[in-house]
């Protein structure tokens, strides 16, 4: 069986909605949190470009910290250590590229607020100027999410 899309089975839930509670909030309230348990049953196809973008994120920080062979949670100590706040600043690099989001909401993975994400983005904008190896990692990188996202 060929499962719907959201908008099909959007569309077809709300033509079963009689017309008042199609006006009513309370109604309407109720009527979404039925869509929202039918959709789950449905096994209804979420599209990538639906999906939360923090999984998105999540998956994003995990293909650069395997690029440079680290864990999540070696990157996300508070170390001053260059190669690992590299890492971060790439981290909030691609997340700025890649995730339609607040640059306070691309910190919170790393404890971080938007003041240290904009300069983590300059930092690596700098970098792309004058480093022939972040030039090239960055292509590596850009190359692997496409792939994966």
């Amino acid at each position: 069986m060929k499962s719907k899309t959201v908008e099909e089975f959007a569309e077809s839930y709300c033509l079963t909605l009689p017309e008042e509670t199609r006006t009513s909030p309370k109604e309407l309230f109720a009527a979404y949190n039925g869509f929202i348990a039918g959709f789950r049953k449905s096994g209804t196809v979420v599209p990538k470009s639906r999906q939360n973008p923090f999984d998105k994120y999540k998956t994003l920080i995990n293909i650069v910290c395997k690029y440079y062979e680290f864990s999540y949670q070696q990157v996300n100590k508070p170390s001053r250590k260059r190669e690992l706040a590299q890492v971060r600043q790439l981290c909030m690099y691609f997340g700025d590229k890649y995730i339609e989001c607040s640059l306070a909401k691309l910190g919170e993975p790393f404890g971080k607020d938007h003041s240290t994400v904009l300069y983590s983005i300059k930092v690596i904008n700098n970098l792309l100027d004058t480093s022939q190896q972040i030039r090239e990692d960055v292509n590596n990188i850009t190359n692997k999410i496409d792939y994966e996202l």
